[in-house]
């Protein structure tokens, strides 16, 4: 959701149970009400309650544009709903899970003596087992062909589209079927070797000069700081880089050339660092009170 629109706010609830249509109702109503438009649910049982409050207040204001993803199978009949006598639809569309491609292509392993037994596999986007539900009444055809960009995108970059899905929701990256256990410790691996090569930087020095480093050179904290104001973003990260080092490597004349004191590099840094920490909690603040008023 992210990576297509940056400015989306995503909420996520836990009903605890997939046989409470009436706890899901409730869950619905309660974000519906906060200003969520549209409700992925992913319940069984519990996400029937969405599908009834998106028809409830489908029948009280006609023009207000609510809506629900269904979820395993298509769920476009348990979105419809009349009003006045004119034919509405509250399902966006559906995330469908093919198991009978899975449960055909084992049946078809074990027929030829090749059943798979203690191995784990995966059924994705390259499987077609996964996807959107034929009924696209409600998607509009830019919207399509973006979901098939992506889908592309996601095929052939599967590993590092995982390690995003599961920064963003362990929770929901497991339901689709990923080990987020594995993830992780990709994701650590790939630090560990960055990082490695920074410190290797640091304590291989220049060509012909070796580096004794005496004392704990804090760099990782200007890491956090950089990550922090370049938004966690590849582009982000190397401009606030350039950023930080003109101000480190600035700071080291500032003394001798201006006749001030260094120490304000690292107020400016200070500042700069608690100035985009804020922007977070001014947003949730915003967020906060926009839900109260309503």
């Amino acid at each position: 959701m992210k990576a297509v629109n940056p400015k989306a706010d995503i909420k996520i609830d836990f009903a605890g149970a997939f046989d409470k249509a009436d706890k899901g109702q409730s869950m619905a109503s309660a974000m519906y009400n906060s200003g969520i438009d549209i409700i992925y649910h992913a319940a069984g049982g519990t996400g029937n309650g969405v599908f009834t409050e998106a028809k409830n207040i489908k029948q009280k204001d006609p023009n207000k544009n609510v809506w629900v993803i269904g979820v395993d199978r298509d769920q476009v009949d348990e979105g419809k709903v009349s009003v006045n006598g004119k034919d509405y639809n509250v399902t966006l569309t559906s995330m469908i899970k093919r198991v009978d491609l899975a449960v055909q292509d084992l049946s078809n392993k074990a027929k030829d003596g090749k059943f798979p037994g203690g191995e784990q596999i995966e059924y994705g986007l390259n499987e077609d087992a996964v996807g959107i539900s034929p009924s696209k009444d409600n998607v509009s055809d830019d919207v399509l062909k973006a979901v098939d960009e992506w889908k592309q995108k996601i095929i052939t970059t599967t590993k590092g589209y995982e390690l995003k899905s599961v920064g963003f929701n362990q929770h929901a990256s497991q339901y689709a079927g990923m080990n987020v256990n594995k993830n992780i410790i990709y994701s650590m691996i790939i630090s560990g070797v960055f990082a490695g090569l920074a410190g290797a930087m640091q304590g291989l020095g220049t060509f012909g000069f070796a580096f004794l480093q005496s004392s704990f050179s804090g760099v990782g904290f200007d890491g956090i700081a950089v990550a922090l104001l370049g938004g966690n973003t590849a582009l982000g990260v190397v401009i606030a880089s350039i950023l930080f080092g003109g101000l480190r490597v600035g700071s080291l004349n500032m003394p001798i050339e201006a006749n001030v004191p260094n120490e304000l590099v690292e107020i400016v840094i200070a500042l700069i660092i608690f100035f985009v920490a804020s922007s977070y909690m001014i947003k949730w603040i915003i967020t906060r009170f926009k839900r109260e008023v309503k």
